[in-house]
């Protein structure tokens, strides 16, 4: 799952296997910074193959990532657990026995996000990627009457403001980086 290897490439990062969910998921340890490129050797991969295949006029390899919207939405805290914002929230930000909360508040995580993202997409940039693609499913979620309910319990937000805070965060402040020139679009899911 890229999402849990995205985690993993962090410091402070790592992977769980969670039986009853059937899949690896991501936590963490500590804080999140960023210490190396994390996708780019896929990115080198995919652009590689389709030079072999001769497509290099016609095709352009893209590097698809978790939306930082994500990594805050599924409660990249480091409780031990996967935690989903909302559940988060209404836990009233406690973390699990035996941890402690790597982060004070929201803005907090998403500078060290902020920081990590620019890094990332800068390393991607200068391996020649001009493509990037964010998975963001969650400004889908936050359409979903069921998930809008859960996160005005929480008391922290509204889904509405909830939206406001990422859009403030991916496009005017992760996506200002001096110097690079990319398209990056997003990947907003659809209800099956």
């Amino acid at each position: 799952m890229f999402f849990a290897q995205f985690v993993e490439g962090l410091e402070g990062g790592q992977q769980t296997y969670i039986p009853e969910m059937k899949f690896f998921v991501p936590i963490t340890t500590g804080k999140l910074h960023w210490t190396h490129p994390i996708m780019v050797e896929d990115w080198k991969f995919i652009n590689n193959e389709i030079k072999k295949a001769g497509k290099g006029e016609v095709a352009t390899a893209k590097s698809v990532m978790p939306s930082p919207t994500m990594l805050h939405y599924g409660g990249a805290t480091n409780t031990g657990n996967w935690v989903n914002l909302t559940t988060y929230q209404l836990a009233e930000r406690k973390a699990a026995e035996g941890y402690t909360l790597a982060y004070k508040d929201d803005e907090e995580f998403f500078q060290d996000l902020i920081e990590i993202y620019r890094k990332e997409l800068t390393a991607l940039y200068e391996a020649g990627c001009r493509y990037v693609q964010f998975d963001d499913t969650v400004m889908a979620f936050l359409a979903d009457p069921g998930q809008r309910e859960l996160i005005a319990k929480g008391g922290d937000y509204t889904a509405d403001t909830l939206f406001d805070k990422y859009i403030w965060y991916v496009a005017r402040r992760l996506l200002l980086i001096r110097g690079c020139s990319m398209n990056v679009s997003s990947f907003l899911g659809v209800k099956r």
